[in-house]
């Protein structure tokens, strides 16, 4: 998204800590620059023994993206709920990226991607010697699952993302929208959303392992047609 035709990494190291809206555990993250052509991988310390895992940032490290996204797996060591600093990261045009995680699942904060981007502007960016490579969508590519689908088409204007949802209850309803993705309008328009989950399924998400750490303070709770957060929604 920055607009930049060589790669970027962050000019110096960040620190965050929180905790897992699945797990409910303390994690703190290190964001490292790297070098050139480095990618975005995650190093999982903290494993049993003392073990540590690099763990690439890519689709084919990808073992489950139920209710949240992992990477990697149990028995060697995964990370989960990366979508909000996968985001941060996109959205700031980071190409190189270490982050150092000493837990299974990436700090919550407030349920969105703000507190990452705030992270990142606050130490900086630089720019780096190796030229940036691009993916091109030259035909469709479509996934469909459960009456659910996702799909890329060719487009020469940039990035353009058409999302649409559909819940039965009227507080969100059927919503749809199409925004040209740049630096600048992931942060006045999508920085700020929060996970959002239903009162009713509470007692089943923490029975199956899930929603341990979720709270007022970092997810959007609806019953029925009401908001319980007392801030409402941004």
């Amino acid at each position: 998204i920055m607009s930049s035709s060589r790669q970027i990494t962050l000019a110096r190291r960040a620190r965050l800590s929180g905790h897992g809206v699945h797990s409910g555990k303390p994690v703190s993250i290190i964001l490292h620059p790297a070098a050139d052509n480095h990618g975005i991988r995650f190093l999982r310390t903290g494993l049993e023994g003392g073990h540590e895992r690099l763990i690439a940032a890519r689709h084919d490290a990808v073992s489950a993206s139920e209710l949240c996204t992992i990477i990697g797996d149990h028995e060697s060591g995964a990370v989960s709920t990366i979508e909000h600093l996968m985001a941060a990261v996109y959205a700031t045009g980071i190409d190189n990226l270490l982050v150092e995680i000493d837990g299974a699942e990436v700090p919550i904060m407030d349920g969105s991607a703000a507190p990452f981007i705030a992270l990142i502007d606050r130490v900086g960016l630089a720019k780096q010697n190796a030229a940036r490579r691009h993916l091109r969508v030259l035909k469709p590519v479509r996934v469909e699952k459960d009456g659910k689908f996702s799909e890329l088409v060719p487009f020469t204007g940039g990035f353009r993302l058409t999302v649409e949802i559909d819940f039965p209850t009227a507080l969100i309803g059927r919503q749809k929208k199409t925004l040209d993705l740049t630096a600048q309008s992931f942060r006045d328009e999508l920085q700020y959303a929060r996970t959002f989950g239903f009162l009713k399924d509470v007692d089943r998400l923490r029975q199956a392992g899930f929603a341990l750490g979720a709270s007022l303070d970092n997810t959007v709770a609806i019953d029925g047609d009401s908001i319980l957060n007392p801030e409402g929604l941004r």
